[in-house]
């Protein structure tokens, strides 16, 4: 869900809005979230050095130095324990949900 601008603290994030928030936060995106379809053409194609982003229609998460920020229940527990966006220590569990991914990054990144 999409409250508004990233520029304020919303009362919570859904995968797009979570990764458009990382993504605002570091200068990479303007303060207007994407959706998860929306994501799957920004940046540059394929895997980057540092920052990667995988997404299709129906989910996105985001792999910063090889920890992934992401809303599923995939990669190991999350840290910290709760529900929500959380860092997962497996950057590519997600992939177990059998689902096809974009592959995108930041240039540069």
């Amino acid at each position: 869900m999409h409250y508004g601008p990233l520029s304020q603290i919303w009362p919570a994030y859904d995968c797009s809005g979570a990764t458009s928030f990382v993504l605002y936060m570091a200068d990479l995106l303007s303060a207007t979230a994407e959706t998860s379809t929306e994501l799957e053409s920004y940046g540059l194609p394929g895997p980057g050095r540092w920052i990667t982003i995988y997404t299709n229609s129906a989910h996105v998460w985001i792999v910063i130095a090889g920890i992934a920020f992401d809303t599923a229940e995939y990669g190991g527990p999350p840290v910290p324990a709760g529900s929500g966006p959380r860092w997962r220590a497996d950057p590519t569990a997600n992939l177990q949900d059998a689902s096809s991914y974009i592959v995108r990054h930041p240039p540069g990144l």
